[in-house]
């Protein structure tokens, strides 16, 4: 082995003794949390809804619990007309390719 082998071997011995000595060592520690010093000036600006809030009188409980029934059902049926809505839609396109499909094969024999 010459000159340039022997030194070809130190560096990748000492490269070997790097990496080995690298690896070896343990993880730096994880940052610490960073801690804000100021008041969120929103927060206090945050106001519960009014139907959240709970009625002391009966009947504005009453009052309250019909016009959430109210508006359940108005939603349910606000729902319920999309939904036909959308099937009127889908049978329509499906009516409408039924004929394309017989148009054409009335015309044109398939």
């Amino acid at each position: 082995m010459g000159k340039i082998g022997a030194w070809v071997l130190v560096a990748f011995v000492a490269a070997g003794i790097g990496f080995a000595v690298g690896r070896s060592r343990a993880p730096p520690p994880p940052p610490a949390p960073i801690e804000l010093d100021f008041v969120d000036p929103f927060a206090a600006t945050v106001v519960a809804p009014v139907a959240t809030q709970p009625s002391v009188d009966p009947v504005a409980a009453a009052i309250d619990r019909a016009t959430a029934e109210q508006a359940r059902a108005n939603r349910e049926a606000e729902h319920r007309a999309r939904q036909d809505a959308r099937a009127a839609e889908h049978r329509a396109r499906q009516d409408a390719r039924a004929a394309e499909r017989e148009a054409r094969r009335n015309r044109y024999g398939y």
